[in-house]
């Protein structure tokens, strides 16, 4: 992998020495370093100055994890190293996949946000608490349609590109 050599990646790029295995590491790679210092800072004081240091830590190798695994089971859905366009299929699938999921995931969370404020300073706690749980659900149900999508979309294209690579090509 690449890490500071700029011309020698695109050295490789131009002369297509990338596999979708190693396209998948770069992916990987970069949501890990994109993810990080969000983590590390909380509200722009250094997480380790706060008492919450350690589950926001736990929190973020937790989501490192799932994250993993999203993009290890859509790369194996896209028949890992065999696979095609593996960078470019994906952000172009998660471009539709969650605009598709944020239509509908969105309006709800704004909504059920609105009742959670309004119910909190009116009626009990267990009122609230039912709203904030229709909220994790809410937020839940849009990540499980995505995950769901990615899966379905990609399973079709690698289908597809199996069908297409066992048929012999026509020279005009």
């Amino acid at each position: 992998m690449h890490f500071l050599n700029l011309d020698g990646m695109i050295d490789d790029l131009k002369a297509n020495r990338i596999s979708e295995g190693q396209s998948f590491r770069y992916l990987v790679g970069y949501f890990v370093v994109v993810g990080f210092p969000s983590q590390i800072f909380n509200s722009g004081e250094p997480a380790q100055k706060t008492p919450e240091a350690l589950p926001l830590l736990i929190g973020y190798a937790i989501g490192i994890g799932l994250l993993y695994w999203f993009l290890s089971s859509v790369f194996r859905a896209n028949r890992g190293e065999q696979g095609k366009q593996f960078f470019l299929r994906y952000f172009l699938l998660s471009w539709v996949v969650g605009f598709r999921s944020s239509i509908v995931t969105i309006p709800l969370i704004v909504i059920v946000s609105f009742l959670v404020k309004l119910e909190a300073v009116k009626v009990s706690t267990a009122v609230s608490i039912f709203f904030l749980a229709l909220l994790i659900l809410s937020v839940l149900g849009g990540l499980i349609y995505y995950i769901l999508k990615m899966h379905e979309a990609f399973r079709a294209l690698a289908s597809h590109d199996q069908l297409t690579s066992s048929e012999p090509s026509v020279v005009p």
